[in-house]
């Protein structure tokens, strides 16, 4: 009887062994849902003011602090939009197409007027807080560029000008020094914005010679026989959309 009980005992330890600490029931398998990419997260309204870092780069995420536009402000944000996916990987020149031709409007100026006012555009995308929520968005805000060290901009929002444009915001030029440099209209300078006029020129950038053709040519109309000022675009400014050549006539201010 020996081997009976020997062989009972084994088998009662292997099935205390699995009814007891081991789990051998196997149930449907559990899939956890993903959460749903929110591509607009963090993306701010068209119209919003913020206090915008006048060294804030093209294309940076830094997560910029919105306030009242009834409070001093330094950039507007005037265009937001979801990119493209075929876009999304490198989208610094479709943004710059957008943001440059919806300035003006942001500005409250015309195409012609703009270059004469100390404003830019800058482009801003998620960070790296909203991007893991799957946030594909682009922003253009606006701000100054003046030279001077007060950069809030006027106004309450869109658009940020209204009327003539201030002194201080109008680009004239000043010779004085051993470079000439811009300053506002309100400072001593001895030219003064005085309009701008588009190029007919297209594809490449064209050269110092060019531009000093087109000047002779169009800065006249604008300034008669007095004596100018002449300024352009840059290269990457070319590439971005800018094609407006602009016209200092000499003052006595």
């Amino acid at each position: 009887m020996l081997p009976v009980v020997t062989l009972l005992v084994a088998g009662c330890g292997q099935q205390q062994a699995g009814t007891g600490s081991e789990r051998v029931q196997v149930g449907p398998a559990v899939v956890w849902a993903q959460p749903e990419a929110d591509v607009r997260s963090g993306m701010p309204q068209e119209g919003s003011c913020h206090l915008l870092p006048r060294d804030v780069a093209r294309g940076s995420d830094l997560a910029v602090e919105e306030i009242p536009c009834s409070e001093p402000h330094t950039g507007v944000t005037y265009l937001t939009g979801v990119l493209p996916t075929k876009v999304a990987a490198d989208p610094r020149a479709w943004v710059a197409h957008r943001c440059t031709s919806g300035l003006a409007d942001a500005a409250g100026l015309t195409e012609a007027s703009l270059p004469g006012a100390f404003v830019e555009w800058v482009w801003l995308q998620p960070d790296a807080e909203h991007r893991e929520r799957g946030a594909r968005w682009y922003r253009c805000d606006l701000r100054s560029t003046s030279p001077e060290g007060n950069h809030d901009l006027p106004g309450d929002g869109l658009p940020v000008f209204s009327g003539e444009m201030p002194d201080p915001w109008l680009r004239c030029v000043d010779t004085t020094g051993a470079e000439a440099s811009y300053v506002g209209c309100d400072q001593p300078h001895q030219f003064r914005w005085t309009g701008s006029v588009p190029t007919d020129a297209d594809g490449a950038h064209p050269s110092a010679e060019q531009w000093e053709e087109l000047a002779a040519a169009k800065c006249r109309a604008l300034v008669g026989n007095d004596a100018f000022w002449f300024t352009y675009p840059n290269q990457v400014q070319w590439q971005d959309g800018d094609r407006r050549l602009s016209c200092y006539r000499k003052s006595s201010a």
